[in-house]
């Protein structure tokens, strides 16, 4: 094993996100020390592992005057973090988090960039392009999860020399093949037949109303299962009044929630995991229905092309186009034999090979080791 340092480790991001989770979790499992800072307000939803010590902001932004509440979340992120005197501060997502790690003077810091805070909130707004410009622009060190995304965020101010690609990656030894529970289909309250399964969250640029009106295309033995998580409760009525007037609401259900330590036999259990939103990234659950085997409808967006495009492009289908994406689904439920095989097979390899969720997080962990050391990660 190669001897590196101890490094100590500060992150701003949204505690109840499992990707976050994983990130910092991995570092605190590899013996760094490793604090998690979030705003006065926010809730957890479920402990944080032992090893990893998360701070609350003091209260700020409540003055009249929005100026002195920028300059008050300046003071509040410099004074919390400067305490900690980390080698590194890290945030998770560009809007908000990226600008307070700009705002607050601390360097280095590094952006890990999602997909929606470039794709849709820097083009919102003149404010927002601002802001994320100059965030990037300060950062030692960007990772985006694919090369659309890694070369939007240089379009938007980050700089190509500290720019990475990183995957936030899959646990191959958790996703992979195999049989499936007995109890978990009555447990997700689904019935007998095929299941179409989408994990993204219920907001509307997700586009599950185009899901729904291509379910009513296929055959009835195949239903849809939805996962509510951080739902917008307008999109979620929209979309069950959808269903009923489709006349599919009985092959329709929606969970509350999908726990990601239930992700593999979900996977497992569908026959087709669809991802259709109007921007992406790459989508962790995409690679994960890849490593287990599960095949893949999604939006012909250039992120997702990057994964899909060399091998299965008929998985791919134009947003919101119902047609296609009903065409698509129906190809993905009945191929099977020699095809089906080679799909599954390719895909995994292909998830092995560049997202395995611990050779990502090594390499972020090397350019770690030379920022704390003051060297500049530079091309490699």
């Amino acid at each position: 094993m190669v001897d590196r340092p101890t490094l100590r480790l500060v992150y701003l991001g949204d505690p109840n996100e499992t990707h976050t989770r994983r990130w910092i979790g991995w570092f605190a499992d590899h013996g760094h020390e490793v604090s998690l800072v979030v705003p006065a307000d926010m809730p957890l939803e479920s402990p944080l592992q032992p090893e990893v010590t998360l701070i609350r902001l003091p209260v700020y932004g409540d003055r009249g005057f929005k100026p002195l509440g920028y300059w008050d979340g300046r003071q509040a992120v410099r004074s919390t973090v400067r305490r900690l005197r980390p080698d590194l501060l890290h945030v998770h997502y560009l809007t908000g988090y990226g600008w307070l790690a700009w705002e607050s003077g601390l360097r280095p810091y590094a952006v890990t960039v999602w997909g929606s805070d470039v794709f849709r909130t820097l083009p919102a707004s003149r404010k927002a392009r601002w802001l994320g410009r100059l965030s990037l622009r300060g950062a030692a060190l960007v990772t985006a999860d694919s090369h659309d995304l890694a070369e939007a965020s240089i379009a938007g101010g980050a700089r190509r020399e500290r720019t990475r690609e990183v995957q936030f990656g899959v646990d191959m030894a958790r996703f992979k093949p195999g049989g499936v529970d007995p109890t978990l289909r009555e447990r997700l309250g689904l019935g007998p037949g095929r299941v179409v399964f989408s994990a993204r969250t219920l907001l509307g640029f997700y586009r599950h109303d185009v899901v729904i009106r291509a379910l009513a295309q296929l055959p009835d033995d195949v239903q849809l299962l939805l996962s509510a998580r951080h739902e917008d409760p307008n999109v979620r009525a929209s979309l069950e009044a959808l269903a009923r007037e489709a006349g599919v609401a009985d092959r329709v259900r929606i969970v509350d929630t999908v726990a990601h330590a239930d992700m593999p036999g979900v996977l497992r259990l569908a026959d087709v995991m669809v991802s259709v939103p109007e921007t992406d990234g790459t989508p962790v659950t995409i690679l994960e229905a890849l490593a287990t085997g599960t095949r893949v409808v999604a939006s012909d967006v250039p992120s997702v092309r990057e994964w899909l495009g060399g091998l299965d492009p008929g998985a791919l289908v134009p947003v919101g186009d119902v047609d296609a994406t009903a065409t698509a689904l129906r190809r993905a439920l009945d191929v099977s034999g020699a095809q089906a095989a080679r799909i599954a097979a390719d895909g995994r390899a292909l998830v092995a090979a560049t997202a395995d969720h611990d050779a990502n997080m090594r390499r972020v962990e090397a350019d770690y080791v030379r920022l704390a050391a003051g060297q500049p990660i530079g091309l490699t």
